[in-house]
């Protein structure tokens, strides 16, 4: 539950809270649970993280060309190596 907490917040959920908060020369809004939304609907990573747990809700799977290339990619970035093949690097 942590992570899933953690990821909406550096998704967008910080800003639509702070920006409520902290009058930063752009026209005021008070702190509420619309303008909140209008924030995290606008962050683009926020939206896709929710797609994708629509579709992991509903058990939708993308196309295999889809793992194929993220595979690639994150098989470039020594943060996504899986723990069983840390061993051989």
């Amino acid at each position: 539950m942590f992570d899933v907490g953690n990821s909406i917040m550096c998704t967008g959920g910080t800003y639509a809270l702070t920006s409520g908060l902290v009058h930063t020369g752009e026209k005021y809004e008070p702190v509420n649970l619309r303008s909140i939304a209008a924030k995290l609907l606008g962050s683009v990573p926020f939206v896709v993280y929710m797609l994708m747990l629509v579709c992991a809700v509903l058990q939708l799977h993308l196309p295999q060309p889809v793992y194929t290339l993220t595979g690639l990619i994150g098989g470039a970035n020594t943060f996504f190596i899986d723990a069983d093949d840390r061993n051989d690097v």
